[in-house]
């Protein structure tokens, strides 16, 4: 039976593999790992374990090791056959109450097609970061609370991706703000030329070792640097000067933050170059909050793939969970340091996009905290724990 189902598992892409790999629980990783003799599962981490597991997997041969009584036994599980029975027969198990969540099963997103009730002449230009359906591709613009459509046609001709940046002229086509788009003006910052040749870099992660000095701060490209500041209200000019020094033609620099007051809305205005992901603050975002977050941690996740330099800017990560709650207070989910499981899942899939790469690319974090969110607990543990301190 686990011979079968490993080699299920063999036969699905790439893609496949590492997304269904990556849902496990450590517990359940190292179960897999010492089913595929990968050596002291225990002792690895776990993105270092889904990457032995996968490369066992894709191995011409491998060997299972038998189960033995002896030692000192792991965690609880069911049985291995019963985690890798998850990808080749469907093994149906009854669900825990409450349940959890996967990143991936948080955003899948179902949206019907739209009833085409007339076709308008005006054209208009929108922009928004690209959701790929099976049946469906459209973005939600970022400037107004409309969706914009693409036919298949412009998806084929320029290969488009999940997480691309779409700068598009688009008709209006029906009465439900629903637009369809004409021509695609640029994408992820390039003409439609220059995206045709461009030739992705990513390379292999590495250890983030490269060091820049910014105002006589250190910062860690490729990793998570953590700002604190201590107005709760608006951004400190020690802030401003860091971010306005990687703005430059090197790096696509990203900043994310929901609920804006008045004040930091005007302070980041001036970064023109800067793709921005915000709401104001005092509007029912509670909805529009989720859209934001997801696209921005879809679009800089598309950017690292592509090979480009992204420095992400996550402005008040507390704001953030906080708005993530109020989006699944009336779903099943679970609660975990104080905030909903969903929540979480969505925000450790945002930090852990900090990367570097042996291409000499990176995608570096910086957070920027006020110094009262030391005191929740996942901002503490899940965040400022495992960034470094700018200082």
């Amino acid at each position: 039976m686990l011979e079968e189902q490993v080699v299920k598992l063999k036969e699905a892409s790439i893609e496949e593999k590492r997304e269904i790999v990556s849902n496990f629980g450590i517990y359940e990783l190292r179960a897999l790992a010492r089913a595929l003799g990968v050596s002291s599962p225990t002792t690895k981490k776990r993105d270092f374990l889904i990457d032995a597991i996968l490369e066992n997997i894709d191995s011409q041969s491998f060997d299972f090791e038998k189960k033995s009584n002896k030692g000192r036994p792991y965690k609880k599980l069911e049985s291995i056959d019963n985690i890798i029975s998850l990808i080749g027969e469907t093994t149906i198990k009854a669900p825990e109450v409450p349940k959890t969540y996967s990143y991936s099963e948080i955003i899948s997103f179902a949206q019907e097609l739209p009833v085409f009730e007339y076709q308008s002449n005006e054209c208009r230009q929108k922009k928004g970061v690209l959701r790929l359906l099976s049946k469906v591709s459209y973005f939600i613009d970022l400037d107004e609370n409309v969706v914009v459509f693409l036919a298949n046609e412009l998806i084929e001709k320029y290969n488009l991706k999940n997480g691309d940046f779409l700068e598009v002229t688009a008709s209006k086509i029906n009465a439900n703000n629903q637009y369809s788009a004409k021509d695609i003006i640029k994408i992820n910052g390039y003409n439609t030329d220059e995206f045709l040749e461009f030739i992705p870099s990513q390379g292999e992660k590495v250890i983030p070792m490269l060091r820049r000095s910014v105002c006589n701060k250190t910062l860690i490209l490729g990793g998570r640097n953590a700002s604190i500041i201590q107005d709760p209200l608006y951004f400190e000019g020690e802030t401003l000067e860091i971010i306005n020094s990687l703005i430059s033609d090197e790096n696509r620099v990203v900043f994310l933050g929901i609920n804006l007051c008045y004040e930091d809305k005007l302070l980041i205005n001036h970064w023109e170059t800067v793709t921005k992901f915000s709401s104001d603050y005092g509007k029912d975002n509670c909805g529009k909050n989720f859209d934001i977050i997801v696209d921005f941690i879809n679009h800089c996740e598309r950017l690292t793939r592509l090979g480009e330099n992204v420095v992400m800017v996550v402005y008040d990560p507390l704001s953030l969970v906080n708005a993530l709650d109020l989006y699944f207070s009336k779903t099943d989910g679970a609660k975990s340091m104080g905030h909903f499981q969903q929540s979480n899942v969505i925000i450790e899939k945002l930090v852990s996009l900090a990367s570097a790469y042996s291409t000499g690319k990176d995608c570096t974090q910086i957070i920027i905290c006020n110094d009262l969110d030391k005191e929740d607990l996942f901002v503490r543990n899940q965040i400022l724990k495992i960034s470094r301190i700018i200082k």
